[in-house]
Parts: structure tokens; C-alpha cells; sequence
């Protein structure tokens, strides 16, 4: 209990006796109240928990295996609800969970609009360096041939027309995938690969002269 709270029990009135003003030492909202009326409350004991959500951390889960090069200070995307919150890393752990076989990495985030609480699951998307530049596009760019082949849908120029290419399907980054087999600044189908696909078939059009 707060010093100043303490003070003005002292000058309660007599017909009043009994209520008290709980003040707390710092801002925060009330998450739990187990306190009850007529309760008898000992020294020590938690009559309210309180937390202050300004700011919060985020625990995101690595496979144990994980090469990833996170180190403490680097930012990272969280993403809840379809939008997007700049994080950063503040703790890793050594040890890995037994039960998972993850380990941990602590993230900071400023929750100023208070839509991020305690108990919510969110997406976290590191912001790993490569040593060369790769060819990554978002997964719904790819879709699968009549054979199996991933394909992807470059756009001719010259004719407007889409023409699927067969890609070779890397490691996931994030919300993309790293591909080979078509060059820097082609132009694709990034969404809707799976309409074209559909629209290519009704026509009659098979990628394969099969």
C-alpha cells in the first residue's frame, strides 16, 4: 500500500471506518481481483495482481536446430490481426524446451494502442541476412502442375499473356519462399497464381506439350 494511502487511513472518520482507498506505486489495469467483501486481508498477502501493458514481451518459439543469426538488439515484425509491430530482441535462451524442443528468443514491443495482452499467440518474422541476394516470392505465387513441379506465372510483355515456369522450392523466409529458375526483375503472378492456373486449363493450355 502506497505511503500516502496509509497516512490518510489515520484520518478517517469513525463512520467510515472500514472503507479504504487502495493506491497503487505505479499506472497499470487491475487482472486480477480476488479480493472479497468482509474479507480478512494478512500482512503480505496479494489482494489485486496488476500489470502495466505500456510495454510487453513477446516469447517467440525457434525450431532447436535453428541456425538463424538473432542477436540481442534486432528488430523483428509481429504480426496480430493482419497488421504489423516493430519488436526487438532483448533475450535468448540456451536451453531447449523439452517437451517442444524450441528454443526461446524474448522480444520488447511498445504496446502504446494496448491491442496486445497477456496469452495471445502472434507471428514473428526475423529479418535474416543471406550471404547473396535470393529470388523469393510470396507462396501464393506457386502453385502445382498436372506433374508435381511447383510452377510460377511470368507475364509476357509484349502479349499480356501468363506463362508458367517451373521453379525450384527453397526455405521459407518469412511470409515468402526463396525459388530458382527464373531471373532477377521477371514479372510474376504474386496472387491469384491458383485462378490463372484455372483460366490456363479451361483454355486448353498444357505447360508441358503433354
Amino acid at each position: 500500500m502506497h505511503l500516502d494511502a496509509i497516512s490518510s487511513i489515520t484520518a478517517l472518520d469513525v463512520d467510515a471506518f472500514g472503507q479504504y482507498e487502495l493506491v497503487a506505486v505505479r499506472d497499470g489495469v487491475v487482472l486480477q481481483d480476488n479480493f472479497m467483501q468482509g474479507q480478512r486481508v494478512l500482512a503480505g498477502e496479494t489482494v489485486m495482481l496488476l500489470a502495466d501493458e505500456s510495454d510487453i514481451w513477446i516469447e517467440a518459439s525457434l525450431p532447436a536446430t535453428s541456425t538463424f543469426p538473432v542477436k540481442v538488439g534486432d528488430t523483428a515484425q509481429v504480426i496480430f490481426n493482419g497488421e504489423h509491430f516493430t519488436a526487438q530482441v532483448i533475450q535468448q535462451s540456451h536451453i531447449i524446451d523439452p517437451l517442444t524442443r524450441t528454443r526461446t528468443v524474448r522480444l520488447a514491443i511498445r504496446n502504446t494502442t494496448h491491442s496486445h495482452h497477456a496469452g495471445m499467440f502472434v507471428d514473428v518474422l526475423f529479418s535474416v541476412p543471406t550471404p547473396s541476394p535470393v529470388m523469393a516470392v510470396p507462396e501464393t505465387a506457386m502453385v502445382r502442375s498436372n506433374d508435381g513441379d511447383w510452377v510460377i506465372y511470368v507475364e509476357n510483355e509484349a502479349s499480356g499473356a501468363f506463362t508458367p515456369v517451373e521453379v525450384q522450392r527453397g526455405e521459407a523466409l518469412g511470409e515468402y519462399r526463396r525459388i530458382e529458375g527464373v531471373e532477377t526483375g521477371t514479372r510474376i503472378v504474386t496472387h491469384g497464381a491458383f485462378f490463372v492456373a484455372s483460366e490456363l486449363a479451361k483454355s486448353g493450355f498444357d505447360p508441358h506439350n503433354h
